[in-house]
């Protein structure tokens, strides 16, 4: 698979980053692909996910299926405001 050219990204920073940054990851569309990247480190590679696996991904968190996995957090849906759409 061909490298994707990331120059041009828009980056969006989770609704749930403090402004000290922490534990967080970015995401854009590039070429109708879902990017992922950790905030701490954009310089490093990126997650890519097709845009159905990515929406898939999305409607999984909100609805709560992974709580298990990290049972401390309350609601991973709170403060989810929007989708990601390609631009």
């Amino acid at each position: 698979m061909p490298a994707l050219d990331f120059s041009h990204a828009v980056w969006r920073k989770s609704t749930r980053s403090s402004e000290t940054g922490g534990n967080c990851v970015e995401v854009a569309c590039v070429d109708g692909r879902i990017a992922v990247r950790d905030s701490k480190n954009p310089g490093q590679a990126a997650v890519r996910f097709e845009r159905k696996a990515w929406r898939t991904f999305v409607i999984k968190v909100k609805a709560g299926c992974f709580y298990r996995l990290c049972p401390h957090m309350k609601s991973f849906s709170e403060g989810v405001k929007e989708p990601l759409r390609h631009r």
